[in-house]
């Protein structure tokens, strides 16, 4: 390579370094089923039966939101929300052609039965606590029905003992034990 082509690559490079923007981002840390539990107002199992998005103002920033109707299955522990249906509000999805992702937001699937670990928010509206995390839908396989961890939900590298790790692949029956147990 040319001396002048070098220079030239490497004032490039450097230009490149010092007039860049810092980059950003986020991390998502693993919580332990006993601290999902315990910042749960309700664990319950839900199936979703009507969904609606819209625009909202959170944190100053104007967001999509999704209010998933729900209907109550089963209380698994916690405070019994003594309604059949709840809303269920999660980050991201469509208003008009707009569409918002939020990467590890839970997603409530219409028609999908799921172990749902939720805040109240409101008197009315509840959310899924810490997110995907807090979201296992309940699918059958040749041994039972077990849980499976939310679609949206990043991988958790080395995280033997997070709420994940704990309930994925797992009968809904140990699953119920075990969550019942940690709230103890």
């Amino acid at each position: 390579m040319e001396r002048r082509g070098l220079f030239t690559l490497f004032g490039a490079g450097l230009l490149g370094l010092l007039t860049s923007a810092p980059a950003d981002a986020s991390v998502a840390l693993a919580v332990s089923l006993g601290d999902l539990v315990a910042k749960s107002s309700s664990v319950l199992v839900v199936t979703a039966v009507a969904k609606h998005s819209s625009w909202q103002t959170i944190g100053g920033t104007k967001r999509i939101v999704t209010d998933t109707r729900v209907r109550v299955d089963e209380l698994v522990s916690g405070i019994d929300p003594s309604t059949t249906e709840l809303v269920v509000r999660t980050l991201g999805g469509v208003v008009g052609n707009v569409g918002q992702i939020v990467e590890g937001s839970a997603e409530l699937t219409l028609g999908e039965q799921s172990l749902t670990f939720v805040t109240q928010l409101t008197p009315d509206l509840f959310g899924v606590t810490a997110m995907g995390q807090g979201h296992y839908p309940i699918m059958s396989e040749a041994r039972g029905r077990i849980l499976r961890s939310n679609r949206q939900l990043p991988a958790f590298v080395g995280n033997k003992t997070s709420a994940v790790e704990t309930l994925r692949g797992r009968l809904v029956s140990e699953s119920f034990a075990l969550v019942r147990a940690a709230r103890r």
